[in-house]
């Protein structure tokens, strides 16, 4: 017979809302970046910042008291494990995937437009971040990797030249550019 977790304790409670709350702040980080991006980093690192504090306290309150020693570990335990976890959909970039999907999907009829404006089976971009510090990033439809383009045609679809592409959806790409 297996044990089960049963009911969550508030640690765990508090560990799961926190990886919540982060992985909403890594879903609309683009939507942020887009909005308001030059202030895009302040309501961040306050979430963040909390997230860590919350974590700091939960551990010193989860090992403070209590009857079940292995109990108060794993509660002590979830919070840390939770907020490490989180960092790895910002490295893979899952965030800016989602992101570029779902502006995708919301401006379907301007990438039609781009895509008739380009002409038959020729590459079609629209804006997606514009005017950050590095360049910025652009939905590009393309029946092939856009990186492979020449440049005069990635010029012409960004005005720069692409740096890296992540493929978003079939034949369509979140492309940084310079």
């Amino acid at each position: 017979m297996t044990k089960t977790w049963g009911v969550l304790e508030l640690g765990e409670r508090v560990a799961l809302r926190l990886s919540a709350w982060l992985v909403a702040s890594i879903l609309i980080n683009d939507w942020m970046i887009r909005s308001i991006w030059v202030f895009w980093l302040i309501p961040l690192s306050l979430l963040w910042g909390t997230a860590v504090v919350l974590a700091i306290f939960h551990i010193g309150f989860s090992l403070r008291d209590g009857e079940d020693w292995s109990r108060k570990v794993r509660g002590a335990v979830a919070v840390p494990l939770a907020l490490l976890s989180i960092p790895l959909l910002w490295f893979t970039g899952v965030g800016r995937v989602v992101g570029a999907s779902a502006f995708l999907a919301t401006h379907r009829s301007e990438m039609g437009l781009a895509q008739a404006k380009a002409g038959s089976g020729q590459s079609a971009a629209l804006p997606y971040i514009e005017g950050v510090f590095d360049g910025g990033v652009a939905i590009i439809w393309s029946p092939v990797p856009p990186r492979s383009l020449e440049v005069k045609v990635q010029l012409r679809l960004t005005g720069e030249r692409i740096r890296a592409c992540r493929a978003i959806l079939f034949d369509a790409y979140a492309c940084n550019y310079d």
